[in-house]
């Protein structure tokens, strides 16, 4: 029986590879320093906005800016965004991610609203609650504020500078999101005391599940469960019984911290090796 000859291998020129490498070197560069322009650039601009009374919602557009950069010019794909490559299942992480933190936002919202009461429910006030909870919780803030800074931004400054400087500049980032929200609402120095460790803990916790876990969904679960479930509550609350922002107490502060350890040695846990992984060794 006549062997068949096996398929061509086309010969690869000694310097292509070499070539191709630089080339992704140069893209990998050229985002990182996007992504921070882009940074710098548009916080600052969001919260000179919101000192002089103008539109600071335009800050949106930093989330655009942060698909430019991920798809044109470090030019990776939808599938790299979507990207989970840890062992544990995303869907296992979003789950404890949001879970964690949905108890959390159910534990910290007698603590911001002393004299919340919940307001009869009906079905078209459920239906609401549900809605503005999905829409400005979860679609309009914790998921383009997660893929943006903890995707889009974080792997370019990961790959060019190391984890420690994204997870800092991404964290610190989250931090001066917020700022012109709470500028706008004039919020107390007590207030500021509370939500900016908070945001910034968070931020970080966040940053490192995704650098532990090699996945955003940790991450984004825990954005989502605390969102969702915020705003739930307050939609079904009383409008005239919420105080608004978080104050600077001691309950708050040992609400915060407590969401810190849990969610961080969540993190730890998820990111040890799987027995299955083990075996293989």
């Amino acid at each position: 029986m006549t062997a068949r000859p096996g398929p061509r291998r086309t010969a690869v020129p000694p310097g292509a590879a070499g070539a191709s490498a630089g080339a992704e070197a140069a893209r990998t560069r050229r985002s990182a320093w996007a992504a921070l322009v882009l940074l710098v650039g548009g916080l600052s601009l969001g919260v000179v906005l919101a000192l002089v009374g103008g539109p600071w919602q335009v800050l949106a557009i930093l989330h655009l800016g942060a698909l430019a950069i991920w798809f044109l010019v470090w030019r990776r794909s939808w599938r790299d965004l979507l990207r989970s490559a840890g062992p544990r299942s995303p869907w296992l992480l979003f789950a404890v991610g949001a879970s964690l933190c949905a108890l959390s936002a159910v534990a910290h919202h007698p603590i911001d609203n002393p004299g919340a009461v919940l307001a009869p429910v009906t079905p078209t006030g459920l239906l609401s609650a549900l809605a503005m909870a999905l829409g400005v919780g979860v679609l309009m803030n914790a998921v383009p504020e997660e893929f943006s800074l903890r995707r889009c931004l974080l792997e370019p400054l990961r790959a060019q500078f190391g984890g420690g400087f994204a997870l800092w500049t991404t964290a610190l980032a989250f931090v001066v999101m917020h700022l012109p929200t709470w500028i706008s609402s004039h919020a107390t120095v007590s207030t500021y005391a509370a939500e900016v460790p908070e945001k910034l803990l968070f931020g970080l916790v966040a940053a490192w599940s995704v650098l532990r876990l090699d996945s955003l969904a940790f991450a984004l679960g825990m954005h989502v469960g605390g969102n969702f479930t915020g705003v739930l509550l307050d939609c079904l609350s009383r409008e005239e019984t919420l105080t608004g922002w978080s104050r600077f107490t001691a309950p708050s502060v040992i609400a915060m911290v407590t969401e810190t350890l849990v969610t961080a040695a969540a993190v730890w846990f998820l990111g040890r090796p799987s027995s299955t992984s083990a075996s293989h060794r």
